[in-house]
């Protein structure tokens, strides 16, 4: 079963290491995600769909590529990174489960 939660994204910008745009409004994007709150092993793929035009703050409704997901760490206020291999592009909080 798929794992969703809704969470609001902050983009780093790319003088601080981020990327040039953030994606397109209905775009389909897939990084890595790592929970600050959770141990090793800590990297999975989420997908979302971007919502906004290219603004520097969203909310969007995530999902776990796998089924075999962190999901019992995940709650309200966790807080995440977001990253295109090992470039952290933006970061993020839970705010429904």
């Amino acid at each position: 079963m798929k794992v969703t939660f809704t969470a609001k994204i902050e983009w780093i910008e790319f003088e601080e290491g981020g990327r040039h745009t953030p994606p397109s409004k209905g775009t389909k994007y897939c990084p890595i995600v790592k929970f600050d709150n959770i141990t090793l092993p800590n990297e999975w793929s989420v997908c979302f769909i971007c919502t906004e035009e290219r603004t520097k703050r969203c909310t969007v409704e995530m999902s776990f590529l796998s089924d075999t997901s962190p999901d019992i760490c995940i709650e309200a206020n966790s807080t995440f990174g977001l990253f295109e291999g090992n470039r952290k592009v933006a970061k993020g909080k839970v705010i429904e489960y």
